[in-house]
């Protein structure tokens, strides 16, 4: 238990994991700490990302994802890429208006529920605003109502399950037995979601069309039949509930740790509310300039020089110092060589652990000339490469098009609800269960003619 427990502390704390991680980046950046491999620099953390025969995920990341293969854990890149390309038919060049305006009708109507006419208010930014708006897009975008027809069950089923994937609980805890309740309550649920909409396809039903979720755009495409055998149910089940799962708790956690690191910084608070205001501004004429649905690698990922690339950075910059996950880990088959022909060369034997530290990579002053600056003035915009939270390569996160634009919209309009404090006392830090975040309390002042 206390090894699960420091894990969890590891991933919550940012102080903790930019200590850890950062000093073995300065010592020793291919490091051996408790039989498992840490790799802690820029140049070698993207190579692990971009050796994804020689780095793998299966192994690493299946124990914490129970209820099938899908995306994330398939390591044989010709089944990888055939699942990704098939996901990529299920987006359209609509979706990413949709999914920004059902974010901005959740935040709207979660801000104004708990305003006071001009006064300020408290706003738990976690359970009561940025959670209904994930719930919102797993709903209305992606098609999976919640679980019971409660909220609240489906926010708890998904806290557990993103939780566990980031760090499996010992057999006999109270929460791994939670998880293992949720896992199983939430893959029935999510298989008869399936199943329905599927029936409703072949009775005629259910129609192609613009608003078509994508769980009814999986439906239409299975029940008329031509698809390879491999696109079944239950692979719609096992990838929505992998989506899901994967994103649900991220996203929350990403907006949590962003407006908790801008409060943490007030100089870098100005700065992102400004941004803001700009894109607010073009909102407002109607250009929103939304990213590309193209998942591309991280090498190909840019930032545009409209006012919606701008806010993206600085929302990745508070992320560079309070991350979503601090690192990532990969399992080596094989003895390969890392870093061959640097300083730091190294053999890692296989069948390893590897440790890939996003956050020492994010910090380290051979790509981030000024790490402890946020966005030092005189880097311009940083190249979209430069940030690991998606990831690097090959495996660049698919989903990343629905969390930049969730992100996005969930944190701009709460800055321009007005200035934001933290709530007195224990509340107005993140309040997690166990890796996923419950809570962070807020206080709102609507700024002066506002």
């Amino acid at each position: 238990m206390f090894a699960y427990r420091f894990t969890v502390a590891f991933l919550n704390s940012p102080i903790l994991s930019r200590l850890i991680l950062g000093t073995l980046r300065r010592v020793r950046p291919i490091a051996i700490l408790l039989g498992d491999y840490y790799v802690t620099s820029h140049a070698h953390v993207t190579e692990v990302l971009s050796r994804t025969a020689d780095f793998t995920v299966h192994d690493a990341l299946q124990p914490g994802m129970p209820w099938g293969p899908f995306l994330l854990t398939t390591d044989w890149s010709e089944v990888h890429q055939r699942d990704r390309n098939i996901l990529r038919s299920f987006a359209c060049n609509t979706d990413p208006g949709r999914i920004d305006a059902i974010v901005h009708e959740s935040c709207v109507k979660s801000l104004q529920s708990e305003s006071l006419g001009g006064e300020a208010f408290r706003l738990d930014f976690a359970a009561e605003y940025a959670e209904p708006a994930v719930l919102a897009v797993i709903e209305r975008y992606f098609g999976v109502r919640p679980l019971n027809g409660r909220a609240e069950d489906m926010k708890q089923a998904l806290r557990l399950l993103s939780s566990h994937i980031m760090a499996q609980a010992p057999p006999d805890s109270d929460i791994r037995t939670r998880t293992d309740e949720a896992i199983a309550v939430l893959t029935l649920h999510i298989g008869s979601e399936v199943t329905q909409a599927i029936e409703r396809a072949r009775r005629g039903d259910l129609k192609p069309g613009p608003e078509n979720t994508v769980l009814e755009r999986m439906a239409l495409r299975f029940a008329a039949g031509g698809e390879p055998p491999w696109f079944t149910p239950d692979w719609i089940r096992r990838f929505l509930t992998g989506l899901l799962a994967t994103a649900a708790g991220t996203m929350v956690r990403a907006s949590v740790h962003i407006v908790d690191r801008l409060l943490a910084d007030g100089e870098a608070m100005t700065k992102t509310r400004r941004a803001a205001t700009a894109l607010s501004a073009d909102v407002d004429l109607g250009n929103r300039n939304f990213p590309s649905l193209a998942p591309g690698t991280g090498a190909q990922h840019a930032f545009e020089t409209n006012s919606r690339g701008i806010f993206e950075q600085h929302l990745l910059e508070a992320l560079r110092f309070r991350p979503m996950l601090p690192l990532l880990v990969r399992h080596c088959p094989r003895d390969v060589v890392l870093g061959e022909g640097s300083a730091f060369e190294r053999t890692i034997k296989g069948g390893s652990a590897v440790k890939v530290g996003l956050v020492s990579g994010m910090f380290d002053p051979a790509v981030f000339r000024v790490p402890g600056s946020f966005l030092d003035n005189s880097e311009g915009l940083r190249p979209g490469a430069s940030y690991l939270h998606f990831g690097f390569g090959p495996r660049y996160c698919f989903g990343t098009y629905v969390a930049r634009i969730v992100t996005c919209e969930i944190v701009r309009l709460v800055l321009q609800a007005g200035t934001l404090d933290r709530s007195v006392g224990r509340a107005g830090r993140p309040i997690y269960e166990a890796a996923a975040v419950r809570h962070l309390v807020l206080t709102v002042t609507p700024d002066a003619g506002g």
